[in-house]
C-alpha cells in the first residue's frame, strides 16, 4: 500500500515538475507546451512564483473563431500590442490559437488583432497585466469583455 501511494505522489510531483515543457500537440492540448490549453488564464502559471514562474509571460491568450467559442483556436492572427512608450510587440498565434510573450510591455497597453485582411482595436486601453484570458472567457467574460478573442 505504501508503495502505491508513493508511486501516485511522485507521479503528480513528476507532473507539476513538468508543466509546460515542449511536449503539447493540437491533439493533446492538456499536455505541457505551446499548444497547451487554449482559452485557459496562462499568466496564473506563466508568472513569478506560478507553477511555470521559470517561463514568465507579460502578455498572453488565445484567439478563436467566435465570442463563445470553447474548442476552435485561430491559427495566423496577429496580435499587436503597443505600450505606452509606442514599443509595438506583434505575435502570432500558433496552431491552437495561442499567443504569448515575455518583453516587457509599458502600460497603459493598446491592443489590435489582424486576420484575413481585417483588423479590430480593443475598444479600451489596458492597464492590467496582459492575462487576455483572463477576462476574455466564453463563460464568464469580466471588465466587459464581450467573450473571448476573436478574429474580426
Amino acid at each position: 500500500m505504501k508503495i502505491l501511494l508513493l508511486s501516485f505522489v511522485l507521479s503528480v510531483a513528476m507532473t507539476g515538475l513538468l508543466a509546460c515543457s515542449d511536449g503539447a500537440t493540437a491533439n493533446d492540448p492538456t499536455a505541457p507546451g505551446p499548444l497547451m490549453r487554449p482559452g485557459e488564464q496562462c499568466l496564473s502559471c506563466h508568472r513569478a512564483g506560478g507553477q511555470a514562474g521559470e517561463k514568465p509571460w507579460t502578455a498572453a491568450g488565445t484567439v478563436f473563431d467566435g465570442a463563445g467559442a470553447s474548442s476552435t483556436g485561430v491559427a495566423g492572427a496577429v496580435i499587436e500590442i503597443t505600450g505606452a512608450d509606442g514599443k509595438v510587440e506583434s505575435l502570432t498565434t500558433n496552431e491552437v490559437g495561442n499567443f504569448y510573450t515575455a518583453a516587457p510591455i509599458a502600460k497603459p497597453m493598446t491592443l489590435r488583432i489582424r486576420h484575413a485582411g481585417k483588423s479590430a482595436d480593443m475598444p479600451i486601453p489596458l492597464n492590467a497585466d496582459g492575462a487576455c484570458n483572463a477576462c476574455h472567457s466564453a463563460n464568464d467574460p469580466i471588465g466587459g469583455a464581450a467573450g473571448r478573442i476573436r478574429v474580426p
